[in-house]
């Protein structure tokens, strides 16, 4: 599974976490495995916008390829449902289907419920918004 994210100090980054099964537990573990920047810097400073599906994609097989795991081991990816993430033309699940066949790929569903309930909240009077927020900020 992996998301994108911008920290407070507006650095992109995105955040792999892993699931397994472990012999000694007997189950399945997510674990972290990895944070790295969406935006390469250079050497003087300016950062190269990489967030494109081709660098994304690289970045993620290199985190496994470079800590010695089969890429065997890849069964499943789970996204938001960005176009360059879950797109149908060039995206990272194109190249995932197109280099691990039957690999399963499934969208969050909390971004899809976010989205959903965001789009519903627009029809939703503005005093009812304000009256969440206000009873949020109280506490």
């Amino acid at each position: 599974m992996t998301d994108e994210t911008t920290d407070v100090s507006t650095v992109k980054t995105a955040c792999v976490v892993v699931r397994y099964f472990d012999q000694e537990a007997q189950k399945i573990c997510s674990a972290f495995w990895e944070l790295y920047k969406v935006f390469k810097e250079t050497p003087d400073a300016v950062d190269i916008p990489t967030a494109n599906a081709e660098n994304l994609y690289r970045a993620l097989i290199d985190s496994f390829t470079n800590r010695n795991v089969p890429l065997t081991n890849v069964i499943g990816f789970g996204s938001d449902g960005c176009n360059v993430m879950m797109g149908d033309n060039d995206s990272v699940k194109t190249r995932l289907l197109r280099d691990f066949p039957g690999i399963i790929i499934t969208k969050c569903v909390c971004h899809s419920a976010h989205l959903c309930a965001s789009e519903a909240c627009k029809q939703l009077p503005e005093g009812v918004e304000q009256l969440a927020r206000d009873i949020y900020n109280f506490f």
